[in-house]
């Protein structure tokens, strides 16, 4: 599998994780206060997307820059 190819699959994750973020955030903030499984759901959707966005491969002119810093 070629490093384009795993970028598209790992873009493909962060994407579903998204979704799945905000089918759990649409059942609002008491909700998600008041039940740890939503947190949990949350919470690990999140380190999925970290854990992905991580093994993206950086190539010229597609790195982040914050605070002066490339990423």
């Amino acid at each position: 599998m070629s490093s384009t190819d795993l970028d598209l699959l790992y873009v493909i994750h962060i994407e579903e994780r998204i979704q799945r973020i905000e089918d759990a955030a649409a059942q609002g903030r008491d909700a998600f206060e008041a039940s740890h499984i939503i947190q949990d759901a949350i919470i690990r959707n999140f380190e999925v997307i970290g854990e992905a966005a991580k093994r993206l491969i950086p190539t010229p002119g597609n790195e982040l820059v914050y605070g002066g810093l490339k990423v």
